[in-house]
C-alpha cells in the first residue's frame, strides 16, 4: 500500500490494483449530495490528540459481494470505523476496526492487526526526506 498525505485528505493506493484507490477526507464530515455509493465507500477521518487516525467509512453500494474480506456479502448499510496508530518508531501501523452491517450481521465484528516494514526489505523508492525528521512531523 502507498499512503500519501495531502492537507485535506489521505490517499491510499493498492499498488497491484490501479483502480483500488481510497480517499480519507480530513476536512469533510459527510458525503456530498451527488455521491454515488461504490465498493470503497466514502471515508472521513480525523486525528486524535495522541496521533491516532480515526476513519469512518459508509456509502458502500448494495451490489458488493464478498464485501468484508472474509467471504461474506455486505450491503449499503455497512459501516466501518478504523483506528490507525504509528508503531515501531514510525515503521509500522497498528490497526483496530469495527464493522457493522445489519443486513448481513446480527452484531458488529471487530479485528486488529499490525503492519511493520520487514527489516530485510528496502523501500521500492527511497523517501526523499529525512526519516527521523518525518517521524517527528507525524506526531500530532
Amino acid at each position: 500500500y502507498k499512503w500519501t498525505r495531502h492537507p485535506d485528505r489521505i490517499v491510499i493506493q493498492k499498488e497491484q490494483y490501479a483502480d483500488a484507490t481510497r480517499t480519507i477526507w480530513l476536512t469533510k464530515k459527510e458525503q456530498p449530495k451527488d455521491y454515488k455509493p461504490n465498493p470503497m465507500g466514502f471515508s472521513v477521518g480525523h486525528f486524535e490528540p495522541d496521533g491516532t487516525l480515526v476513519v469512518e467509512t459508509t456509502g458502500f453500494n448494495d451490489a458488493l459481494k464478498w464485501g468484508n474480506g472474509q467471504g461474506i456479502d455486505s450491503s449499503g448499510q455497512k459501516r466501518i470505523v478504523e483506528r490507525y496508530q504509528l508503531v515501531d518508531g514510525g515503521m509500522g501501523i497498528s490497526l483496530t476496526y469495527t464493522q457493522g452491517d445489519l443486513v448481513y450481521f446480527t452484531r458488529t465484528m471487530t479485528g486488529q492487526g499490525t503492519f511493520v516494514k520487514a527489516p530485510t526489505v528496502e523501500f521500492a523508492k527511497q523517501p526523499a526526506c529525512d526519516l527521523a525528521a518525518a517521524r517527528e512531523h507525524l506526531k500530532f
